[in-house]
């Protein structure tokens, strides 16, 4: 990652030595609003270098200790995606101290120093520069000074509101898997590793795999979910049916919260290795039974319906 100070264009595009265009955010899950917002980036910068921003960490998890935000993919996930859209360059900076009591004027100066700066590709409500003080009214103002134009990409809206990342979080949070992949733009995926459970998946008949996830990225709501599993054993990736739950197995009177998924048609071993779940379709509500019977009645039927649904 960068600091402020090592903010440079890599060197392989320095040695074209012609002026970037250049978007900045956090671009948090890279949804279909942010997605527009590259495009548009790559669309400017014709003559020029496409230079994408993007901040490690959110700004306000460093003005206010309290927050602590859920994102939608790793920092890794993000800087793979946006490489893969086209842009010449992606350069993650962690915001700091430094970099949010830097003044506007003083963070432009270092973007056409460091970055030869001519066209700053810029969002809904974007600011920069201590205090949001670098609305875009001012940015416009600087870009006459020091010589780069300001492209303002418009939103994208539906009837329901603006996509954002809290939109989509919210989305998620609340179990709408598919509300979340409408704003996305793309199904929501969780990685992780496949760790060693208590084997009650097991004893059922349904063996399952316990997925450890970074604790820094939303899990979907408890219940249970029609998922695509992507198992990645070091040497090639396989794309198999999967039922995942998400809760605390209530039936069981546990009270950590687990994801556990039952891939299907599949018996080998998977701990160890990585896996990602695609997630298609929320089921049910995690359900307390009164019987482990009547639970794993309602497990084959379930399976079923996933089935079902992947199949389609």
């Amino acid at each position: 990652m960068r600091s402020i100070e090592s903010l440079r264009i890599p060197e392989p595009l320095r040695k074209s030595n012609i002026g970037s265009a250049v978007t900045i955010g956090v671009f948090d899950g890279l949804h279909r609003g942010h997605m527009q917002l590259i495009r548009t980036l790559i669309d400017v910068s014709a003559e020029l270098q496409s230079i994408v921003v993007t901040f490690t960490k959110h700004p306000l998890s460093v003005l206010d200790s309290s927050f602590a935000p859920k994102y939608l993919c790793s920092v890794e996930d993000r800087l793979s995606i946006l490489n893969e859209v086209g842009v010449d360059a992606v350069l993650p900076l962690d915001f700091d101290e430094e970099i949010a009591t830097l003044e506007a004027e003083a963070f432009v100066q270092l973007l056409c120093k460091n970055l030869n700066l001519k066209n700053l590709v810029a969002g809904p409500g974007f600011a920069l520069g201590h205090k949001r003080q670098g609305n875009l009214q001012i940015l416009k103002q600087l870009g006459v000074k020091y010589g780069f134009a300001v492209t303002d990409v418009l939103p994208i809206s539906e009837p329901s509101g603006l996509i954002t990342s809290t939109r989509i979080r919210d989305a998620l949070n609340n179990g709408f898997v598919q509300k979340a992949a409408d704003l996305l733009g793309r199904n929501f995926m969780l990685k992780g590793k496949v760790v060693k459970g208590d084997g009650i998946g097991h004893t059922l008949g349904f063996p399952t795999a316990n997925i450890l996830s970074e604790k820094n990225i939303i899990i979907p709501n408890d219940g249970i979910y029609a998922t695509w599993a992507y198992i990645n054993d070091g040497i090639s990736t396989r794309k198999m049916k999967s039922a995942t739950s998400i809760g605390v197995r209530p039936t069981f009177g546990k009270e950590i919260r687990t994801v556990e998924s039952y891939i299907l048609d599949y018996e080998e071993d998977l701990y160890g290795q990585s896996m990602t779940l695609e997630f298609i379709d929320r089921i049910r509500d995690e359900i307390r039974y009164e019987s482990i019977n009547l639970l794993t009645d309602q497990m084959h039927v379930d399976v079923r319906d996933i089935r079902k649904i992947l199949d389609n």
